[in-house]
């Protein structure tokens, strides 16, 4: 079973997904190529560029701009997206129009936070059932440079059945790292790693084959990555693959990308890798990486990349074992031990920040709210000495009014925020000492 990687669709959208070509043992697919040699995907999870927001759309014809999508008919027209111009259809992809197009079932994910997570899925296989779950933690409104928290960021699934395998399709976007010294959001991304990591464990038990993509924003060996792989036993198709074909190191934002702020990839000439793809088999089935590649340079026709982030594609071959594997953890228990260890240490700095900036938000309420009774005092103070014809200064003591009310609204509304910031994370440490607990415990139930 071959599964094809689909990336940027019309310039503005990329993602992570899969093509079905060939089986074995009773199971026969075949890829239809249009004249660009992309493949008509099976599953293809996309989200719009950062400086869109735009949901991604389906071009109607099969050409250069969008590979690998050939969705129903279309009337002709070129659609239009910024910084992208679409070339018309040449005669073979006219007359490819008419024989090979396909009924493609799309599932919007683009539903959470202010403008949306920009997740979508598109299957040439029915959906049988949708889930999207949006992260409890997920950055800061009053970081507007970074706009993370506006967006809402999600883990979608959708369950595909395929001639009696189920696979459950996962497609999500971490929170970005941005400062790699000085790492505010770390223990919101790693909340997000273990919410992941619990959700695709509770909603996998039933299916054949889990599969999950997305820019986890990430680098391999950082303690988020290493808890979502240990806690679900998925394994990243870049370190399984028996061949590789793409940017050195399996990078996906690298420094010659046109999108790419040269600045934070000084530390890393080569780029670095923080898209994936992980995959795993749950019951009588075995699931091995052929081959993987990465998209490089520009688009064909184009002198652009498809995206900031190059794209990835894995060729998976599935294989009907003798008896069920059955679900087990992907790392041995005394080094996910640690790995929970690391992460929870992590989040209980963060913990700890977080009741920082509450304790601060509150003080700062409390401070704006005696301000608001002082001036209400001189103002019946001055109210009454109007008799002894005093003057009374209407302007200063309105402004002074305004200033203190805004004050006390914006620091009521952060405390609020920080507050729900605390539980979240008292929460998941609390979740990871249990898993911690129950990983030490194991050893004496054998």
């Amino acid at each position: 079973m071959w599964f094809g990687y689909m990336g940027p669709c019309l310039g503005a959208s990329w993602g992570s997904g899969w093509a079905l070509r060939a089986g074995e043992e009773g199971m026969v697919w075949t890829t239809l190529e249009h004249p660009e040699h992309s493949s008509l995907p099976a599953f293809a999870l996309a989200r719009p560029l950062r400086r869109s927001s735009l949901a991604p759309r389906l071009c109607p014809v099969p050409c250069a701009s969008c590979p690998g999508l050939s969705p129903q008919p279309a009337p002709r027209r070129t659609p239009f997206l910024p910084g992208v111009a679409l070339r018309p259809p040449t005669k073979p992809q006219q007359a490819m129009e008419g024989d090979l197009t396909l009924q493609l079932r799309i599932f919007d994910l683009n539903c959470c936070g202010v403008i949306g997570s920009g997740l979508c899925v598109f299957s040439r296989f029915p959906i049988l059932d949708t889930l999207l779950y949006q992260y409890s933690l997920n950055g800061y409104p009053y970081m507007l440079q970074h706009g993370d928290w506006f967006c809402g960021k999600s883990v979608g699934l959708v369950v595909i059945k395929i001639s009696g395998i189920v696979f459950n399709v996962y497609v999500t976007h971490l929170h970005a790292e941005y400062c790699r010294e000085k790492d505010a959001y770390l223990p919101h991304r790693l909340v997000q790693a273990w919410e992941l990591a619990q959700f695709i464990r509770h909603t996998s038990k039933a299916a054949d084959v889990v599969l999950l993509g997305g820019d986890l924003n990430m680098h391999p060996e950082d303690v988020g990555i290493r808890l979502l792989r240990g806690w679900t036993g998925l394994r990243d198709a870049f370190a399984e693959a028996t061949r590789f074909e793409g940017c050195e190191d399996g990078c996906t934002l690298i420094p010659n990308n046109c999108f790419t702020v040269k600045t934070e990839l000084l530390p890393f000439p080569l780029g670095i890798r923080i898209d994936y793809i992980l995959y795993k088999a749950i019951s009588s089935f075995t699931v091995k990486c052929e081959e993987l590649k990465t998209t490089t340079g520009t688009a064909p026709g184009m002198d652009i990349p498809f995206s900031d982030h190059e794209a990835v594609m894995a060729t998976l071959h599935i294989r009907r074992q003798g008896q069920a594997a059955g679900a087990t953890l992907g790392t041995a228990e005394a080094m996910l031990a640690d790995v929970v260890t690391e992460a929870r240490t992590e989040v209980g700095v963060g913990l700890r920040a977080a009741q920082r900036q509450r304790y601060s938000t509150g003080r700062m309420a409390v401070l704006a709210l005696l301000l608001l009774l002082l001036q209400a005092a001189a103002a019946l103070g001055a109210l009454a000495g109007l008799a002894a014809g005093q003057p009374f200064p209407k302007l200063s003591f309105s402004l002074l009014a305004f200033l203190a009310i805004g004050v006390l609204l914006l620091a009521t509304g952060l405390h609020l925020f920080h507050t729900i910031e605390v539980k979240m994370l008292q929460g998941t440490e609390e979740q990871m000492r249990m898993a911690l607990r129950a990983l030490q415990e194991r050893p004496s139930d054998g």
